[in-house]
């Protein structure tokens, strides 16, 4: 029973547990604290104790401890790639919506790609269109939905004068803009690029998670340690094994609210 258990933990390290293993090699050479190291010293402190006891044939065995943080971990981190494809995606779709124009080109207008235009371009933008450049306002008067940048509910009044930006909507007006900026200066250009960047900044919650994480991690390591030491000396080593195990043990459910955050 016992070697089935070993063997079966064995099984779920190898095939779920190869990410983790990178993230905390990754962790060890940049010489910085992250959640996937208080993962691994749980997830080996629950593995070798519970050797230790089937070995020794005393003590609890915590198999069981190690395909629970593997799985969070593994599904945490499948749940975040998604969600940051899902992000990804509806980047590029947003960038695909806001990159043409009509363009005033030789007494007509001509839909362009807006990276082809100049500041001093004169461009139209007719009712319910997007607008797709930075610029004022040269003609015509109408509301603007611009919800979007700068998060106001209701659609505001635009009229000759006015500056307009790239990701709003034309509700009822016909525009002719003038472009101030080019194309990758807009201000809708700078919020795709930060949506975009790999290793953005991290939410208050992980940043909380992440300050925690600097002192818990050599906390637990060396309340393990010093527990280790104290019942190599006062018993022996497989007491010192065990009860430093189990302090790593104790530190499971933490990895996980943690990770969790």
């Amino acid at each position: 029973l016992h070697g089935g258990l070993i063997f079966s933990t064995l099984v779920v390290l190898i095939f779920l547990g190869g990410p983790l293993f990178g993230s905390t090699l990754a962790m060890v050479r940049e010489r910085r604290l992250s959640i996937e190291g208080l993962f691994m010293v749980s997830a080996l402190g629950a593995f070798f104790g519970s050797v230790l006891s089937s070995l020794t044939a005393s003590g609890a065995v915590y198999y069981e401890v190690v395909s629970i943080v593997i799985a969070i971990y593994t599904i945490g981190r499948m749940l975040g790639e998604r969600s940051q494809g899902r992000v990804l995606a509806e980047r590029d779709r947003l960038r695909e919506r806001f990159d043409r124009a009509e363009l005033w080109v030789a007494g007509d207008w001509q839909s362009v790609e807006v990276n082809t235009l100049s500041p001093g371009d004169r461009v139209r933008v007719a009712p319910g269109a997007p607008v797709t450049v930075d610029g004022r306002v040269l003609s015509g008067e109408g509301y603007v939905r611009e919800s979007a940048m700068t998060g106001e509910p209701l659609p505001v009044v635009r009229c000759v004068g006015d500056r307009v930006r790239a990701g709003t909507w034309s509700v009822d007006g016909v525009f002719e803009i003038e472009v101030l900026s080019a194309a990758g200066e807009r201000e809708l250009d700078a919020i795709l690029k930060t949506v975009g960047a790999p290793g953005g900044r991290p939410s208050e919650m992980q940043g909380l998670a992440n300050r925690l994480i600097q002192w818990f991690l050599p906390l637990v390591a060396g309340v393990s340690f010093i527990t280790g030491l104290y019942w190599l000396i006062a018993a022996s080593w497989v007491e010192a094994m065990l009860n430093s195990m189990a302090v790593l043990l104790v530190a499971c459910p933490c990895a996980l609210g943690l990770a969790t955050a």
